[in-house]
């Protein structure tokens, strides 16, 4: 979403197609996404600096004394790092993490999820446009190197596909996560948080979607007049 916010959301003043208005039915509160995903992702990353290296980081010091230690036939270094590491892992806490930041979470892509449909539909009008295709295919041309998705309504889409995928990831975690590890309760706990938030989120979305059609019904029925009504202002037009 960064690339959404930096490339496309950030040079759409330069289109001038592209009104304040626009920009922010097509955009929405992207910017919340990208500060709310930015924030999570430095706290998970605190939580497990006890045994997470970035990769590119990583020291061949283990490997070496692995090599030593079977050199020499004894395996109570690499044993003794082992459970050294266990040790370590068992401090480390995700599960509360994800609960802390469930509400959070749910109320920003329910802003951006809300609008999503006015948003697609405003998209493909102003794409009709010659100076609006422009623009698209100069952020493209930018983007391609950084992301696989091809146009701006594949990247638009990322939010609900990026949300969806946290429950697996926890499930994935729970894989790797011993019975008595201390964060694997928080961790249960947590996935079923964020399932009932998106089918929440997905509820807010439909009804939000029910309430403009009925609106927009209302204001067809009042634009065009049947019955009585229609001979009445027939008389006052003619």
């Amino acid at each position: 979403m960064n690339i959404v916010e930096e490339i496309y959301k950030g040079t759409a003043e330069a289109c001038p197609k592209l009104d304040g208005k626009t920009s922010k039915i097509i955009f929405r509160n992207v910017d919340e996404i990208v500060a709310f995903h930015t924030a999570f992702l430095v706290q998970l990353k605190d939580a497990v600096a006890a045994v997470y290296i970035p990769q590119g980081r990583r020291s061949s010091a283990p490997k070496e004394a692995s090599i030593k230690s079977n050199s020499t036939g004894s395996n109570s270094g690499a044993q003794s790092q082992t459970e050294s590491d266990d040790a370590k892992d068992r401090t480390t806490t995700l599960g509360p993490l994800f609960q802390l930041n469930a509400e959070k979470m749910k109320i920003a892509h329910e802003g951006f999820l809300r609008n999503s449909d006015l948003a697609a539909k405003r998209l493909i009008q102003i794409q009709q446009d010659p100076t609006v295709q422009v623009w698209l295919n100069e952020c493209h041309e930018v983007a391609k190197d950084l992301t696989a998705a091809w146009d701006l309504d594949s990247l638009l889409i990322k939010p609900m596909q990026r949300l969806t995928k946290y429950p697996n990831l926890i499930l994935t975690i729970l894989q790797h996560t011993p019975p008595d590890h201390p964060d694997r309760p928080a961790l249960v706990a947590a996935k079923d948080t964020l399932e009932i938030a998106i089918i929440e989120i997905n509820k807010t979305k439909k009804n939000f979607e029910l309430v403009g059609q009925i609106v927009g019904r209302k204001r067809d029925k009042h634009a065009y007049p049947r019955g009585p009504r229609v001979r009445e202002t027939a008389r006052e037009v003619w």
